[in-house]
């Protein structure tokens, strides 16, 4: 069994249009990516000044992406029930800022083949297709949301 893959896979993925969205003659970068690694102070800086206007808000009324920074750097002893885990929001935060870093050049990532499958989008299609299973004819692919997600055009904030 071959471990070759066929084409159809970007790398990574940019672009309108799934068929011609891929980077060509790029290697992927040598480094090994780690997600855990010292920050660089400049980065943690950034990210403590964009989080200051937000120190107001409660616990868990704040934006997504606000909410997954603060669980992470907030010190406390785990795991504590008031304080909560990283749930499916904090998560899809999360796969935001890898897909960021896989636009990089060269990219952190070691493969070149590296797929990131939005859970939002994932939850909705699995709800959306029992509705498919009852009336097939009632829901379109074309010009919806999916095709929009298919060929990286939403979320447009990324």
């Amino acid at each position: 069994m071959s471990a070759e893959f066929g084409p159809s896979v970007p790398f990574p993925h940019i672009g309108d249009n799934v068929t011609t969205c891929m980077r060509k003659g790029l290697e992927p970068s040598p480094a090994i990516y780690d997600p855990l690694g010292p920050v660089d102070p400049v980065k943690r800086d950034n990210l403590l000044q964009h989080l200051k206007p937000h120190e107001e808000i409660p616990h868990g009324e704040a934006h997504e992406d606000i909410e997954f920074y603060r669980i992470l750097i907030t010190p406390r002893p785990w795991p504590i029930k008031e304080y909560g885990w990283l749930v499916q929001n904090h998560i899809s935060s999360y796969i935001r800022v890898l897909i960021q870093r896989s636009k990089q050049d060269p990219s952190p990532f070691w493969f070149k083949r590296v797929a990131f499958i939005d859970s939002w989008f994932l939850e909705s299609w699995v709800h959306d297709y029992k509705e498919f299973e009852v009336k097939p004819e009632m829901v379109k692919f074309k010009g919806s949301g999916y095709e929009g997600l298919a060929n990286g055009l939403i979320p447009t904030d990324i």
